[in-house]
């Protein structure tokens, strides 16, 4: 059977991002229109495209007993850190039900590793009507936001390293997704079950309305 157009959109965003995602998951990000009658609908469609994937090798899915949802990835071997990958993807998947338009994701960033100690869970572009805002993302289910140090270190050397200015840009902001507030400063902070994003998405948007 033929994929469509937004079965590519999965596959193509699974392969380039490296995240792990849940049936739900891609149902909501992908399938999801203003369209769409219901969830439960949704989800009919989301699962008979994700059989055809699988089925096709287009996607790998993984999953630890009959009748829990399917998990689909991309990598050669089956992922480890799952739920910490998951909760990425919630978050992202958050944030396009939110009409947030995420541009760029990096997973796992990697450039200020060797220098600054630092490997961002995700890098993130935001676009907001044309104006770019840069997020590092850290996201932890058991324990804070625990690089302060790190990060404040790294802030004050944007005026003299060139590869830290390139890494943020001009527009940057930090967000935490974890279940304790950040004792930092300036932390955007959303909960794991992502039950305060109203009022993060509101914060954000005066920060955006501000520059």
């Amino acid at each position: 059977m033929a994929i469509t157009t937004r079965d590519a959109q999965v596959v193509n965003f699974i392969e380039d991002t490296q995240l792990l995602m849940t049936a739900t998951q891609i149902a909501r990000y992908f399938y999801k229109t203003s369209n769409s009658k219901s969830m439960d609908s949704v989800m009919v469609i989301a699962r008979r495209r994700l059989s055809v994937l699988a089925k096709g090798h287009y996607l790998k899915r993984m999953r630890d007993f009959v009748g829990q949802e399917y998990i689909y990835y991309q990598a050669k071997k089956p992922p480890k850190k799952v739920d910490h990958k998951l909760l990425m993807a919630e978050f992202l998947t958050t944030m396009k039900e939110n009409h947030i338009n995420v541009k760029e994701i990096k997973l796992e960033y990697k450039v200020l590793q060797e220098k600054y100690k630092l490997r961002p869970d995700l890098r993130i572009v935001m676009d907001f009507n044309g104006l770019e805002v840069v997020a590092f993302v850290e996201v932890d289910r058991t324990k804070t936001f625990s690089n302060s140090d790190k990060y404040i270190n790294l802030i004050k050397n944007y005026k003299t390293d060139e590869t830290v200015r390139k890494a943020l840009t001009s527009n940057f902001i930090l967000i935490s997704v974890c279940d304790k507030k950040p004792t930092m400063d300036n932390v955007f902070w959303v909960k794991t079950d992502m039950s305060n994003f109203s009022k993060f998405k509101f914060e954000l948007m005066e920060i955006i309305n501000a520059l």
